[in-house]
C-alpha cells in the first residue's frame, strides 16, 4: 500500500554538496523545529551566534528547504493515515464477508431443515397393517406447517440479505425487481379494470 518515492529523487533538506557538516547540523535542527522554527531557537539550542545562523540560512536556503521538508513530512503523514484507513477498511470488509458467508450457511441449513420437516406428516396418524395387528402412530415435533413456513421464509430472507450484502447492490436489484401493482377494481357488469 505504501507509495515509495523514486530512489533518485533529490530531497532539498538533505545535505548540500558544499554544505559544511556544522552548517548542515544547524539546518537539520531548523527543519525539525516545524512550524515553531526560528533562527534564534537554533542558535540557542546549538549555542551559536544568531548572526552565524543567518549567514548559513541565507547561503544554504534553509527557508525553501524547510518548506520542502514540511511538504514531504505532510505527504508521509498523509500516506500513513491512508494506509491505516485502507487496512481498517480491508479488515472490516473481511469481517463483513465472513458474516455474510456465515449467514448464508445458516440460511442453507434452515432451508434444509424446513424441507426435512415437510417430509413428515402434520398431526397424529394411525396406520394398521392388513392383518390388523400393527398400529403405528406418528407424532411430529412441536411444530406445524406455519412453523415450516416461517422457517423457510426466514431462511429465504437471510440468504437474500447475505447474497445482496444487506442492500449493497440494492440499486441494481431494485431497478430490475420493481413492479407497479395497481388496485383491482371489478365493474358491476363483470368486466375488469385497473
Amino acid at each position: 500500500m505504501k507509495k515509495t518515492e523514486p530512489e533518485n529523487e533529490e530531497k532539498a533538506w538533505e545535505r548540500l554538496p558544499r554544505e559544511h557538516i556544522r552548517a548542515y547540523t544547524a539546518a537539520k535542527e531548523y527543519f525539525h523545529l516545524g512550524p515553531e522554527r526560528s533562527l534564534g531557537k537554533v542558535a540557542d539550542r546549538l549555542q551559536k551566534s544568531l548572526g552565524l545562523m543567518k549567514r548559513w540560512s541565507i547561503r544554504d536556503h534553509w527557508t525553501s528547504r524547510a518548506a520542502d521538508y514540511d511538504r514531504w513530512c505532510d505527504r508521509v503523514k498523509q500516506q500513513e493515515l491512508e494506509d491505516q484507513i485502507c487496512l481498517k477498511a480491508k479488515l472490516w470488509a473481511e469481517r463483513e464477508e465472513s458474516r455474510r458467508e456465515a449467514d448464508y450457511q445458516i440460511a442453507v441449513k434452515m432451508r434444509e431443515k424446513a424441507l426435512e420437516m415437510l417430509k413428515y406428516p402434520s398431526g397424529k396418524f394411525t396406520t394398521t397393517s392388513a392383518d390388523g395387528k400393527t398400529t403405528t402412530t406418528v407424532n411430529p415435533g412441536p411444530w406445524n406447517f406455519g412453523t415450516v413456513a416461517r422457517l423457510a421464509e426466514c431462511a429465504s430472507e437471510l440468504s437474500r440479505r447475505a447474497i445482496r450484502n444487506d442492500g449493497a447492490c440494492h440499486n441494481v436489484l431494485d431497478e430490475t425487481n420493481t413492479y407497479a401493482l395497481g388496485t383491482y377494481i371489478g365493474k358491476r357488469d363483470g368486466s375488469e379494470s385497473q
